[in-house]
């Protein structure tokens, strides 16, 4: 060796990989796997559901959600053990598509995944649909993908949501 680090290798992601990772994500929602769901999630993972914009600086504006992984499991223990306001836990359905890999910036470990995003809610008489556009970003850790940081950006949230009934 020279004596100069060489530069990490990047995992590549191929679009059907991406594909797989983002329907067994939306899956396990869907399914109340909640735990697993946690668990696809970096140690410094964030997920992160931006209000008035799609796209801003959470550490300066309000988002309906911005969690670390451990406020995430918060939430889902509270979750969990039924302490949110809904009596009635909603019933969802994301359909995902239009799932597109950008490649890795220079010397970055975390590749870019988008989708987009309908997401149905069944939730005591009321049926609505909420369109949004997913950005993820993911690192392989231990021959796993991993979500270093998820975006679900409502096309309508910088409307009234009458009840957001569902968490994730």
């Amino acid at each position: 060796m020279t004596g100069v680090d060489a530069p990490p290798t990047v995992a590549i992601l191929s679009r059907g990989e991406a594909e797989d990772f983002v329907h067994s994500e939306v899956a396990l929602l869907d399914q109340g796997r909640h735990d697993e769901w946690l668990d696809l999630f970096a140690d410094d993972g964030v997920y992160w559901v931006p209000s008035n914009t799609l796209d801003h600086d959470p550490g300066r504006h309000v988002s309906i959600i911005h969690d670390t992984k451990e406020a995430l499991a918060k939430r889902i223990m509270r979750y969990q053990r039924g302490r949110l306001v809904q009596e009635i836990p909603s019933r969802t359905l994301h359909l995902v598509g239009n799932v597109t890999v950008e490649p890795p910036e220079p010397g970055s470990e975390l590749v870019e995944v988008r989708a987009g995003l309908a997401l149905f809610e069944v939730h005591a008489e009321r049926n609505i649909t909420y369109p949004a556009h997913c950005h993820y970003r993911l690192r392989q850790d231990s021959g796993r993908w991993r979500i270093v940081m998820k975006k679900v950006a409502f096309l309508a949230n910088d409307q009234y949501f009458a009840s957001l009934a569902f968490l994730f």
